[in-house]
């Protein structure tokens, strides 16, 4: 995938400082920088939102989108979380509004994400219980299991509190497990 080339309605980028990819003091007017932080953060976003789509391709499109609307969004960036969250947060709204204009099936992951350890019928019977999940609960299990996010962070992805977060992740996990353990009877 191409880096991100952002030119939209023209937006001029004159002066960026503190960014890095997890700066919570972010304030950037300079598409350089910008350029940077897309590089250094781009292939978590894409593996965030593929998890969403379930398809690379509009991963990496949903993650291009994502990385426009935060630029053209950039003002309203409080520094309340990282700015990696934040975006996160960006990336979930723009898979979940495609996903619902396309009414597409979700699945968390696929036969490549699986360890090889595995055998094919269990890496079936995964796929098969992550599909039944709802795509919310896909999303806090890949985020707290997949990118190792701590509750706080989670919370600021999916616009909760953290102890919310916490128990919709155990929620999800047993949802998981149940529909897992059905598979293999």
């Amino acid at each position: 995938m191409s880096i991100l080339k952002i030119e939209q309605e023209g937006d001029t980028m004159e002066h960026c400082s503190a960014i890095s990819y997890g700066e919570s003091d972010w304030h950037c007017d300079n598409e350089a920088e910008f350029t940077q932080w897309v590089k250094a953060t781009q292939k978590s976003l894409v593996r965030f939102c593929r998890q969403i789509v379930n398809n690379w391709a509009e991963a990496e499109d949903m993650a291009q989108e994502a990385y426009i609307r935060a630029w053209q969004k950039r003002s309203s960036f409080k520094g309340e979380s990282s700015l990696l969250t934040w975006q996160m947060a960006i990336a979930r709204r723009v898979c979940l509004d495609y996903l619902r204009s396309s009414k597409r099936n979700l699945l968390l992951l696929d036969k490549q994400d699986i360890t090889s350890i595995i055998d094919i019928d269990t890496k079936i019977d995964v796929q098969n219980a992550l599909a039944k999940l709802k795509a919310d609960d896909r999303i806090i299990l890949y985020l707290r299991t997949g990118e190792e996010l701590p509750f706080e962070e989670i919370a600021m992805v999916l616009g909760k509190n953290p102890a919310a977060c916490r128990k919709r992740y155990e929620r999800a996990k047993q949802k998981f497990e149940a529909a897992y353990s059905g598979m293999e009877g």
